[in-house]
């Protein structure tokens, strides 16, 4: 069964943009990065694409993590990424695949509620996008 699609929406973050999240940005500074996968298209072999991630959604993903974190950092183009593969790997040539996103960067602070954020996002927008894997990372970084 193929689940239905609808637009991102913001206010899910709501409860979790607290202000202990925002990164205090200096030097010797700890913080985490989260790189956010946001996919856009989906290509596979004899169908017609798939779009998953409308140009409405990401502005309002942009506008978000400029609330929430005070900035973010994206690719002026869309896609910005592409990724191939295999949805099942115990079949790689049935369910071949081809993705594009757009991804965005943001600076939070080293804290268990910037993770709490991040989870309740990729929640969010897997079941708007109807996908089952949102792909977000997190590094620990040191600002010099």
């Amino acid at each position: 069964m193929v689940r239905s699609q609808r637009p991102f929406n913001p206010g899910a973050l709501k409860r979790f943009a607290i202000p202990e999240i925002r990164a205090r940005l200096g030097p010797e500074t700890l913080v985490r990065r989260y790189t956010v996968l946001v996919p856009v298209e989906e290509l596979k072999a004899g169908q017609a694409p798939r779009t998953l991630a409308t140009p409405k959604d990401l502005r309002k993903l942009h506008l978000m993590f400029v609330k929430h974190f005070g900035g973010v950092t994206y690719a002026a183009t869309v896609p910005s990424l592409v990724g191939s593969g295999a949805r099942d790997p115990r079949r790689p040539v049935q369910t071949q695949e081809l993705n594009k996103h757009a991804y965005f960067s943001v600076y939070a602070a080293a804290v268990r509620a910037s993770d709490e954020y991040f989870l309740a996002l990729q929640k969010e927008l897997a079941e708007a996008l109807a996908e089952g894997v949102i792909l977000i990372e997190r590094q620990d970084v040191t600002i010099l």
